[in-house]
């Protein structure tokens, strides 16, 4: 799945709305696109992380991304976050509910997924 974050007006568009396959799976990722602008340069500065639910309710926190990339798409920079789903959280079904967590210097943000 893939998802593109807008901090300035704390929107969040789907880009790519593949359901998860149920069970373990290399495809199953999670890609969060940033506007790379938005993001300050300063290491430690920017922190991501998602709170998701699992089917029985709980709630757990935190899926930590794998590494980030970065793409130009019509022009603009963005910097992409993946984060890999673990096999208990798609054992049931393709789909889960999740929180992303951006903190961005002194600010924090919450969009739901």
């Amino acid at each position: 799945m893939k998802v593109k974050v807008n901090l300035s007006n704390q929107t969040l568009e789907y880009m790519d709305t593949q359901p998860y396959i149920q069970g373990t799976d290399t495809r199953n990722k999670l890609s969060v696109y940033i506007e790379h602008s938005t993001i300050p340069q300063t290491e430690g500065a920017f922190n991501i992380m998602i709170a998701y639910a699992l089917q029985n309710g709980r709630t757990t926190i935190k899926m930590a991304n794998t590494g980030a990339t970065a793409e130009t798409i019509d022009d603009v920079l963005y910097d992409i976050f993946y984060f890999t789903a673990p096999s208990v959280l798609t054992s049931v079904a393709g789909n889960f509910v999740a929180t992303l967590i951006l903190k961005v210097n002194s600010n924090l943000y919450k969009v739901n997924v």
